[in-house]
This record gives structure tokens, C-alpha cells and sequence, in this order.
């Protein structure tokens, strides 16, 4: 895994998204998924960590938790925050405490996979040809908030790495799922103010490439 020794906040010059943005994670995962973010002129002010970033982080303010608890005092510093692989459940307090403003980055095209660990070895495993992300609102239920976005991507071994082995699963991590991600959370972003939230329960159906309903 490429995991960055160092990641840099927006440089002088590189467009900047009007609204602020903490993201909240732990592990090497999370850390890329700033990366891309910022690469994409996310205006990431915070960088909620649980202990220790695995890299220097500079120019971004950094929070770290051990805890559930502990992750509910330390949020809430931006615009909007956005959470990528985290491995423990957000407090209802801390839900409630940040309303519409706390979204997910979810590796699969939901409602799929929904409260599964890790959706992309459960694609993998199912030998599907595509894979895909959604950013939806977090509430209390775990992976049930109303959608803002998604965005589908294929599945391609390479003829050097078969696809039931880990570091499959770890290409489609930091070559698909988290430029997919980075790329929808942006999209979702600028257009926040015309997007109009789609209940899961409208999409059990239905296999949706991307949603973005302007407000009427």
C-alpha cells in the first residue's frame, strides 16, 4: 500500500471549496482518503484520528481519540465532516449534536452491504465487476441515512495479481474505491445546496450510477 509519509493541506493557488471540512478515521485507508480529498481542493481543516496518524500530517489541525466518548469531543470543528473507515460506532449524541452536517464515504453502492465491515472483500469475494461508493447522511442506525451521491467503478485484475488474494483488495482500495470516494465526496460538496436526499428504501431496486437531484 502507497501510504503517504507526509500529507501537506491545500498549497497557496489550488482551488479551495467554500465550505469547511474535518474528516474523521483511523488507519492507513483514512489517511489516503485525506490525501485525495485535499488533492481534489477539499478545504479539510481537521483531521479526526483515533490515536496516532500513521504519517505527518502538516497545515491541518489534528484531533485524536481512543474512544467513543472521546470521539464526541472532539468533533464538530467544520462545515461538514465526513467519516472514512473508522472502526467504531459514532455516538447518537454526537449524531444528534451535528445534524445533516456528519456524511459517510460508504464502500459499496448502498443500500448493498449495508453495516458490513469491509464491503469491497465482500465484492471481491462475490466475484463481482463492479464496485462503487456512496456518501450518505449518517444517523442513528448504522448505514441507513438518506443518500447524496454515487458513483459506480469496475473491478480489473491485473495479470499478475489474482483477485482472491489480499493485495487485490488492497488495489481496489487506493486505486478505485478511495479516488471514487475523494471524487464523489467533492461532486457532493459544490453541489450540497441542490442536492436533494434519496431514502435508501427508494433504491432497493434500483441499480442508480450516481444521483444528484437538483431541488425544484
Amino acid at each position: 500500500m502507497g501510504v503517504p509519509s507526509r500529507v501537506r493541506g491545500i498549497g497557496p493557488g489550488s482551488y479551495v471549496s467554500p465550505r469547511t471540512v474535518e474528516v474523521i478515521g483511523e488507519g492507513p485507508y483514512s489517511l489516503l482518503m485525506l490525501e485525495g480529498l485535499l488533492n481534489k481542493g477539499v478545504n479539510v481543516t481537521h483531521y479526526v484520528v483515533k490515536d496516532k496518524p500513521d504519517a505527518e500530517v502538516s497545515d491541518i489541525d489534528i484531533r485524536t481519540f481512543s474512544t467513543a466518548r472521546g470521539l464526541s469531543r472532539v468533533i464538530g470543528n467544520a462545515d461538514y465532516s465526513v467519516v472514512f473507515s473508522l472502526g467504531l460506532r459514532i455516538p447518537d449524541s454526537a449524531i444528534d449534536k451535528l445534524g445533516g452536517k456528519l456524511l459517510n464515504i460508504h464502500t459499496s453502492l448502498l443500500p448493498e452491504f449495508r453495516g458490513v465491515a469491509d464491503p469491497i472483500k465482500e465484492i471481491v469475494a462475490q466475484k463481482r465487476e463492479y464496485g462503487g461508493v456512496s456518501v450518505h447522511e449518517v444517523g442513528a442506525r448504522l448505514d441507513y441515512g438518506d443518500i447524496l451521491g454515487q458513483m459506480r467503478f469496475e473491478l480489473k485484475p491485473t495479470p499478475k495479481l489474482h483477485r482472491h488474494t489480499p493485495r487485490f483488495v488492497d488495489l481496489v482500495y487506493t486505486r478505485s474505491a478511495i479516488p471514487a470516494g475523494a471524487e464523489l465526496f467533492t461532486n457532493v460538496l459544490k453541489n450540497i445546496d441542490k442536492i436533494v436526499p434519496v431514502s435508501q428504501s427508494d433504491l432497493l431496486d434500483v441499480p442508480v450510477l450516481s444521483i444528484s437531484r437538483p431541488k425544484k
